[in-house]
């Protein structure tokens, strides 16, 4: 065994020990109970565990099943398929960065984005990104997707200081959840790239041609996915907000 390859063992050894005590020191405690929004600061959100329900948090079977399909295709199609990591979306991001130098927008399945949100800044390196996959894949061990996404649409931002789909629904629409339809779950999964800046619809009362595009993309989405068909889709974007001053026009109906 050579010097070189001895060293390369101990340094990979010593990563690895580093690695796996870091990561032993977070734990799943806080999926036992309630993460709480305690403050944002400087683009991050802190949350704390809490054993007492917030009155926002809903369950999972109280959450209208189109709005939560609309979030699930629009943040991850293959949610059902990957044990906590998408392999494919993630080969498609490393043979962009081998091209470009950078690492693209998105990636991360929806478990990953919970595991973020409750234990990491949005600050990017390598180290948090290896932790939030190998953390990712222990949670769907551990808890079934059920769960994982009653966690992702209690935590979320929807808008500014806007958390849980729950008051999404109260704010954007006056309902519950549970009454969402189509285009309202559409709606809200158009804002979660960037809720404060995307939220500017509700604040207009007028929808920007990129919430008109990104909610007919949703709809087409959820159609390839059999939760809809294309006659359902139709009648279903015809639907007009009450918040919106225009009438919906036949432009706005991507038919198939």
């Amino acid at each position: 065994m050579s010097k070189l390859f001895k060293t390369l063992l101990i340094v990979i050894i010593i990563l690895l020990i580093i690695f796996f005590t870091y990561v032993g020191s977070y734990d799943f405690t806080c999926f036992e109970q309630y993460p709480v929004v305690q403050k944002k600061e400087e683009g991050r959100i802190y949350f704390e565990c809490q054993k007492k329900r917030p009155s926002y948090w809903v369950n999972f079977g109280k959450i209208s099943p189109i709005a939560i399909g609309a979030i699930v295709v629009s943040e991850d199609w293959a949610f059902y398929e990957h044990k906590g990591v998408d392999f494919n979306q993630l080969k498609v991001i490393l043979r962009d960065f081998l091209k470009t130098h950078e690492f693209s927008r998105g990636g991360s399945t929806i478990t990953q984005q919970v595991i973020k949100n409750i234990f990491f800044s949005h600050e990017r390196s390598y180290l948090r990104k290896l932790l939030e996959m190998y953390l990712a894949y222990r949670l769907e061990q551990k808890y079934s997707k059920e769960k994982i996404l009653e966690f992702y649409l209690n935590i979320i931002e929807f808008g500014e200081d806007l958390y849980g789909i729950e008051s999404a629904s109260l704010f954007y629409f006056n309902k519950t959840a549970s009454s969402l339809t189509l285009k309202e779950g559409a709606f809200l999964a158009m804002l979660l790239p960037n809720p404060i800046r995307y939220s500017e619809s509700y604040r207009d009362r007028k929808l920007t041609d990129f919430a008109k595009d990104s909610i007919q993309e949703i709809s087409i989405k959820l159609r390839q996915a059999r939760f809809i068909d294309e006659e359902e889709r139709i009648e279903s974007l015809k639907q007009k907000f009450s918040w919106e001053e225009e009438e919906v026009s036949a432009s706005d109906l991507w038919e198939q």
